[in-house]
């Protein structure tokens, strides 16, 4: 994951860009859950649940 370019890497796709509603700097904790979406315009988005440690 690259939180500063708001990027992860997914084996099948490739680079696909982060959603957030906040500015993360980092990650304390545990990923539970990622939720990739496409979008009509074939772009990729992913949305992560994290459970803080």
């Amino acid at each position: 994951m690259d939180l500063m370019n708001k990027k992860v890497k997914l084996p099948k796709i490739g680079l696909v860009n982060i959603r957030e509603y906040r500015n993360l700097s980092q990650i304390k904790g545990k990923i539970i859950n990622a939720t990739i979406e496409k979008e009509v315009t074939n772009k990729y988005y992913v949305g992560i649940i994290i459970k803080e440690i």
